[in-house]
């Protein structure tokens, strides 16, 4: 009796540590890191269309027409930093003001109001992803995709209702530039 009791109580302890979860494993590397690095939060924080930006995520739509203060502020918060101010005389259109974040975004106003951005590096997206070093493949499968004619000595792009350029006509042409509205660009 004695020995089937044991038995009955060292089959239930058997039973109950196989119920257990076992020890979690140290974590340790993945056998393959990955090959970029990680990329910025800022980096797809700005999302940019025809009719202005979005600065970061769950942010409202800044238009055309906006007061500096609130570009300003908006594209401060989503890159972190202040950006340098200058003023440029020569635009087709008139004086204008330019708010610069380096490559990322630049941000031009005309009597205090928002009326274009340009970029030049992978900061900012449009709706549809694309941004500059984008493949002119990522670029013709976006929305009304055209090849505008241009005095420019350049492969210009209309797609996702912004402007931009290839760095080349051919297939293996990638977006060098994104723009909209009134960039002090003589055409």
């Amino acid at each position: 009796m004695v020995i089937r009791h044991l038995c009955i109580v060292g089959l239930s302890a058997l039973a109950l540590s196989a119920c257990e979860e076992p020890a979690a494993e140290p974590a340790s590397a993945p056998a393959n890191p990955p090959t970029t690095a990680p990329v910025p939060a800022a980096t797809a924080s700005i999302v940019v269309d025809g009719e202005g930006l979005k600065a970061g995520p769950g942010s409202t739509p800044i238009a055309f027409g906006s007061p500096r203060a609130t570009v300003e502020a908006a594209v401060k918060a989503a890159l972190g930093s202040d950006p340098i101010v200058s003023e440029n005389q020569d635009c087709p259109t008139g004086s204008a003001t330019v708010l610069d974040w380096g490559d990322a975004v630049q941000v031009v106003l005309q009597d205090g109001a928002f009326v274009g951005w340009r970029a030049d590096d992978a900061t900012v997206r449009t709706t549809s992803g694309l941004h500059v070093g984008s493949t002119r493949a990522a670029a013709q499968a976006g929305n009304d995709f055209s090849l505008p004619e241009t005095t420019l000595d350049a492969v210009e792009i209309s797609v996702d209702g912004v402007g931009g350029f290839l760095t080349s006509a051919g297939p293996d042409g990638t977006v060098e530039q994104l723009f909209a509205g009134d960039i002090c660009m003589a055409r």
